[in-house]
């Protein structure tokens, strides 16, 4: 503290030690004239921005009276490594984009009144360790308490793109407010996902603990639900909604019972395209060359005729469980493509000929048409789930036949 006179100086420190972090130092002024406080401060904690401050404290009545101010004007942050520079605790985050902060705070005789707004403009934050990456992030977000720490409600944030894991994201808001540092209630938050939207309301969490919710559907495209399975295995048209349970245990996910139907009034297409020669095989093989067997195959051939090409007017999945793990029971109400019926196959002294067709067509109809598929979460939880990247490299490494 170097000074001019007994009332006021100048203050530098040299370094400021954070939470395992090298912080750069700091500068400012002070001044103490009858009894009142005058402080600046200027904080380069950005290449580009510094923190400020400045404020007067009356401190005559034996109790600090007045008011503090810190600001950082506008900046935007273009070197993504910046942060994780800065801080050791975001080392693995990149982070870009435009940043604000104004606040106050009002010191009265029992208590200090806050006032900070933080505001974001197409900010770009993600981590490669998490596989996750969201882009467009706008938000404003405002402080007005410290005991506890806590926001007014409806705060938002928006969210243009989102990549978390296997599951993308767009077009997102939340509403929410901080009602303390181990409470967040989440007024409503969707996103735009598979042509719809998912959407979940009024939940209260604790960021430290599993996380209990409900995920709703709206207006989802069948055909870009059904892409999500590998290999092209199948395709569809119509929309759905519906509703499932979810339990977050950060990275890790598990799926409760629900639903997903399809639109009331709409009808819809599907088809299961390489698997339904081996669904159409579940039915049992039959007699041989008797009416069962011969009954039997035809249908075989019906069912595998309808799985490519299956109208459907009713879509019900259900999510269950069955011995821990989920089940999803799909039940399909329709009928299969214009097929030229068979008419019983012909025999003459006890040799079968080829089966005869009529000139007519007919559609297959199906009322309900149930397919089980098992250890649903399974596949749920490998499209989406979250993988460290010390899980990333111990997969890499068991591909390649070391170690990670």
């Amino acid at each position: 503290l170097n000074t001019s006179g007994d009332t006021a100086g100048r203050v530098a420190v040299g370094a400021v030690r954070f939470r395992r972090s090298d912080l750069p130092g700091l500068s400012g002024t002070l001044a103490l004239t009858d009894g009142r406080v005058d402080v600046g401060a200027a904080w380069p904690l950005l290449k580009d921005a510094a923190l400020h401050a400045e404020g007067r404290v009356d401190l005559r009545s034996g109790v600090p009276l007045g008011t503090l101010r810190a600001w950082m004007p506008r900046v935007v942050i273009e070197d993504e490594m910046e942060l994780a520079g800065l801080l050791r605790d975001a080392q693995g985050i990149d982070l870009s984009g435009a940043v604000e902060l104004d606040a106050t705070f009002e010191l009265l005789v029992d208590r200090v009144i806050p006032h900070v707004v933080v505001k974001a403009e197409d900010v770009t934050v993600g981590s490669k360790q998490y596989d996750t990456k969201i882009e467009g992030l706008t938000a404003s977000i405002t402080l007005n308490s410290l005991k506890p720490f806590a926001t007014p409600s409806h705060q938002r944030i928006e969210v243009a793109r989102a990549n978390v894991g296997g599951l993308a994201v767009k077009d997102g808001v939340v509403d929410f407010r901080l009602e303390s540092l181990d409470a967040v209630f989440i007024e409503r938050c969707e996103f735009g996902w598979a042509g719809g939207r998912l959407y979940t309301y009024a939940l209260r969490f604790d960021p430290a603990e599993p996380i209990d919710l409900v995920v709703y559907g709206e207006k989802l495209s069948l055909a870009e639900l059904l892409a999500l399975i590998p290999d092209d295995r199948a395709a569809g048209k119509g929309t759905l909604y519906g509703r499932l349970p979810v339990t977050v245990s950060w990275p890790q996910l598990r799926f409760g019972e629900g639903f997903l139907y399809g639109t009331p009034g709409e009808r819809g297409w599907v088809s299961l395209k390489k698997d339904a020669a081996l669904l159409a095989s579940g039915l049992p093989a039959g007699g041989g060359q008797t009416l069962a067997g011969d009954v039997l195959a035809r249908l075989r051939r019906r069912l595998e005729a309808a799985l490519k090409d299956f109208e459907y007017d009713v879509f019900k999945t259900d999510f269950v469980r069955e011995g821990g793990a989920l089940v999803a029971r799909v039940a399909l109400t329709g009928r299969g493509p214009e097929v030229r019926p068979e008419l019983p196959e012909p025999t003459l002294l006890g040799r079968v000929f080829p089966p005869r067709y009529d000139v007519r067509t007919l559609r297959q109809e199906f009322a309900p048409l149930v397919l089980r598929f098992p250890r649903i979460d399974e596949i749920l939880s490998k499209a989406i789930i979250v993988k460290t990247g010390i899980e990333r490299e111990a997969e890499d490494a068991s591909r390649k036949g070391g170690t990670p």
